[in-house]
């Protein structure tokens, strides 16, 4: 079962780029049912003082994601598997996008002072 996550107030930041998704039997790179391969990306979650590293699937994701980068998720969804007695949880967005600059904004250089 698929559930929607809201993403208006959560900040998350990438731990590094995204990476191809390899199926365990086969060690093939798996792909969605268009074809598209799917890709993963580790990221500090943060919502409500709360805070949590996941990982998030996709078939698409902007270009520049690299470790540091804020990031937003389009359409996020979480679901539940089991697989040989296993059970988890898998994180997945229509799309990973770099955040507006202005949310993730630092100074390009520290203010200078002013002298009388």
């Amino acid at each position: 079962m698929r559930h929607a996550i809201k993403t208006e107030d959560l900040s998350a930041i990438a731990l590094g780029p995204p990476t191809e998704v390899v199926d365990f039997k086969t060690k093939t790179p798996k792909l969605d049912s268009d074809g598209k391969g799917i890709y993963s990306l580790p990221v500090a979650a943060m919502s409500g003082g709360e805070q949590e590293i996941i990982t998030v699937r996709s078939t698409q994701f902007a270009k520049g994601i690299t470790a540091g980068a804020a990031v937003r998720f389009i359409e996020l969804v979480i679901s539940n598997w089991e697989f040989s007695g296993k059970s988890g949880v898998t994180f997945y967005a229509e799309s990973v996008q770099l955040a507006d600059a202005t949310s993730a904004a630092v100074p390009a250089k520290p203010p200078t002072s002013v002298t009388a």
